[in-house]
């Protein structure tokens, strides 16, 4: 291939060697693969239990969906370094798959070839980008299995290829195995407007498509409610959703609360995730599984064991506490989202579990990009007080926001919609329906978070900071066609 041919705009070479070439450079800055989050994460299990016993380990799993912890472990069958290697090779590839992945929708959505170039460049580029990609969680790959499915859902209505339509409902499936928000009703909606969109003669084709990644799906689902009462892929929704509000409450709130009856003891006493010995006083814990998985109140590290069985107790009275909480005190539940939604918008690299190591030798690079990219005006710290009177605190939040993502996000919203129903009109459905499978993710992400979590927001807003990307090229374009023709009119 010739170098002019090499050099192109469009060519997927170029991003592929652009992407190479910064993940060397920031290697050689002292970047590293985080993989700390295997022993001190909640959501892992004790990796000498992954190794020895897979197959139970992950049949008990309960606090999680079962794919991150099986990548993890068939890794490290290989072999402790080779494991880790195996590891960081693959969320590498995940990378380049999700740039390639990035600037191809973004043509076929219609964005310029220069655009599209220009954007995923700078989307590779980015230190967020880079250290989600050295951070071992589902974070990244859930990103670019979204953007991904967002391509293979474009391909089979384009070409109305079976195997498009296959591998993309295996990636969506994906997605609901290894992130418990993305919940089995969301595969199955997608499931029936695809079906419902698709050509009346590939309806069938497209059912049989969706069959076997809904059943696995739906095994997994059943197999947690038949062994631990939850019909969910996680049973920690109600340690999850106390978390996102009792934080905004004061001693005399939770006190009130209590004394209302509106609320345990336990919620009352106890902070979420807490050790397991401290809620021995408040919920009986059941006796012996003969699992170890479930038994163990300890990893082999020394961490909590979060999957032992007893926590399935203290996350049902947790979420019974909540409902009640919703139906007595609703403004209490929703308190939360004055800081939930602030915190979402925040660059995503303020994520502080991501390896100090790693922020640290970014941290210049990552300045530039709050500043210039995300429109960061101060970056505060997590735990800052809260600034006193609603204009004040308002101010305060702003000041800490990416405002190209709050701005971007808005536009997004209304836009889309608006710009499908265009598309639709003139014929170009498939373009139409993808954008509006990338629209309807994002929403999707920031309710669904927001709803339920205070404190990681910025990180789960990432989850779709691809598709953000995305849509933001289009719409850049159009913006870039519409001043290009009025200038042509006033010429």
């Amino acid at each position: 291939m010739s170098v002019k041919r090499l050099i192109r705009p469009d060519s997927a070479l170029l991003i592929a060697a652009i992407f190479l070439l910064s993940r060397a450079v920031y290697f050689l800055a002292g970047v590293r693969f985080n993989f700390s989050p295997l022993d001190d994460h909640w959501q892992f299990l004790d990796p000498v239990l992954l190794h020895d016993q897979l197959a139970e380990s992950i049949f008990y799993l309960h606090i999680q969906p079962p794919l991150l912890n099986l990548i993890c472990a068939l890794a490290g069958k290989v072999s402790a370094d080779r494991g880790q290697c195996l590891l960081n090779v693959l969320f590498l590839l995940l990378g380049l798959s999700n740039a390639l992945c990035m600037r191809t929708l973004m043509v076929r959505l219609g964005a310029s070839v220069k655009v599209a170039l220009a954007v995923t460049v700078l989307f590779i580029l980015n230190p967020v980008s880079v250290l989600y990609e050295n951070y071992l969680f589902y974070t990244h790959i859930v990103m670019t299995l979204l953007c991904v499915s967002s391509l293979l859902l474009e391909r089979y209505f384009a070409t109305r290829r079976t195997p498009w339509i296959a591998c993309f409902f295996v990636s969506a499936a994906c997605v609901v195995l290894i992130r418990s928000s993305f919940h089995i009703a969301w595969l199955a909606l997608v499931a029936a407007v695809v079906t419902t969109f698709a050509p009346p003669g590939d309806r069938k084709k497209v059912l049989a498509a969706a069959a076997i990644p809904l059943a696995l799906a739906l095994g997994w689902y059943l197999k947690t409610r038949c062994l631990f009462g939850t019909f969910g892929s996680s049973t920690w929704m109600g340690m999850s959703l106390v978390n996102s509000w009792r934080s905004t409450c004061t001693q005399d709130e939770l006190d009130a609360l209590y004394q209302a009856r509106v609320i345990s003891k336990l919620t009352r006493d106890v902070q979420p995730m807490s050790q397991l010995k401290d809620y021995a006083p408040y919920v009986r814990l059941p006796p012996p599984t003969g699992h170890e998985v479930l038994d163990q109140p300890c990893r082999s590290g020394g961490r909590a064991n979060f999957n032992h069985i007893g926590y399935v107790g203290v996350s049902n009275q947790y979420l019974a506490d909540s409902r009640n909480l919703l139906k007595a005190r609703p403004r209490i539940i929703l308190r939360n989202q004055q800081y939930s939604w602030p915190r979402y918008f925040r660059p995503s690299s303020q994520y502080h579990l991501l390896g100090q190591s790693n922020l640290s030798k970014v941290r210049w690079w990552d300045r530039f990009y709050r500043i210039v990219y995300y429109w960061q005006i101060e970056d505060q710290p997590d735990d800052s007080a809260a600034a006193p009177g609603i204009l004040a605190f308002a101010v305060q939040q702003l000041r800490d926001m990416s405002l190209s993502t709050l701005i971007g996000t808005a536009v997004i919203v209304f836009y889309v919609p608006w710009r499908a129903r265009r598309l639709w009109k003139e014929g170009r459905k498939p373009v139409a329906l993808t954008l509006l499978f990338s629209w309807f993710n994002i929403i999707y992400v920031a309710c669904i978070c927001n709803l339920l979590e205070m404190g990681e927001n910025h990180r789960f807003r990432f989850e779709t900071e691809g598709l953000w990307t995305i849509l933001m090229a289009v719409i850049l374009t159009d913006v870039i066609a519409a001043v290009r023709r009025r200038r042509q009119r006033v010429h």
